[in-house]
C-alpha cells in the first residue's frame, strides 16, 4: 500500500478557523521537547504544543507561518488538527 502524498490540515483557534482543508507535504509545530515534523502517513498521535513558530508547506512550494501560543496537534489518517490557543498568520 502506497503511502499519501499529502495530507489535509486544519489550524483552528478559539476566534476563529485560520486555515481549512489545505493540502499539505509537510507541518513542522512547536511540541513541548522541541519542534515535531509530520509528513503524509505519519502514524496517529496528539501532542500538546507550546508557543512558537509553525510552518506548513504544501507540494507546490507554497509556504504559510503561523505564530501559535500553544494548544494541541491531533494526526488521524491523512489529516492534521492544530488546537491553538491563539494564532496569527505571519507575513
Amino acid at each position: 500500500m502506497a503511502l499519501p502524498s499529502e495530507m489535509l490540515v486544519n489550524v483552528l483557534s478559539p476566534a476563529s478557523t485560520l486555515l481549512s482543508g489545505f493540502k499539505a507535504k509537510h507541518v513542522k509545530v512547536p511540541g513541548a521537547l522541541g519542534y515535531l515534523g509530520i509528513m503524509p502517513g505519519h502514524a496517529p498521535f496528539m501532542s500538546g504544543l507550546v508557543s512558537g513558530e509553525m510552518t506548513i508547506e504544501s507540494g507546490s512550494g507554497e509556504s504559510k507561518k503561523f505564530s501559535i501560543t500553544g494548544g494541541f496537534v491531533e494526526v488521524i489518517g491523512d489529516q492534521v488538527t492544530v488546537l491553538a490557543d491563539s494564532a496569527k498568520l505571519l507575513a
